[in-house]
């Protein structure tokens, strides 16, 4: 997958998992929705700093995940990293699966989730289902569906 591939995925997954259109990211980023569509559909070359900074602070997106898009890398083994930098950042496999960046965002997603459902004291049907449909994105995922 090219860097421009894995930039419009990272981007069209995060904006859909949070719900949001292209107008609405248009109007909190004032990037164009056409410019952030043709980002997420791969038919945008050399997408500027500031319109991918835009984009990246808007949507919560973690640097590290950048970071592993244009193959930057940490020498410092000495650093603990968390656990949402080692699920974006490293290769491993996942259910004897190569991990791509669907199937880390997934992963990472439902991890969080699980780590909230963990820490909380009282546990509410909708937080169930929240964790539940994030096993089903991951299980959709892991099988190409």
């Amino acid at each position: 997958m090219e860097k421009k591939e894995m930039l419009g995925t990272l981007i069209k997954q995060y904006r859909k998992n949070m719900g949001v259109s292209l107008a609405k990211a248009e109007e909190e980023t004032g990037v164009s929705r056409s410019y952030i569509n043709r980002i997420e559909n791969f038919s945008r070359d050399n997408v500027t700093f500031e319109v991918a900074s835009r984009l990246i602070k808007y949507f919560g997106i973690p640097f590290s995940a950048i970071e592993e898009i244009c193959g930057f890398t940490s020498n410092d083994e000495d650093n603990i990293q968390n656990l949402d930098y080692l699920l974006l950042n490293q290769k491993y496999l996942f259910a004897n699966i190569i991990a791509d960046v669907n199937l880390k965002i997934s992963l990472r997603d439902f991890v969080k989730e699980l780590e909230n459902y963990c820490t909380i004291e009282s546990v509410t049907r909708q937080q169930e289902n929240k964790l539940l449909d994030l096993a089903d994105v991951l299980r959709n995922n892991l099988l190409g569906m």
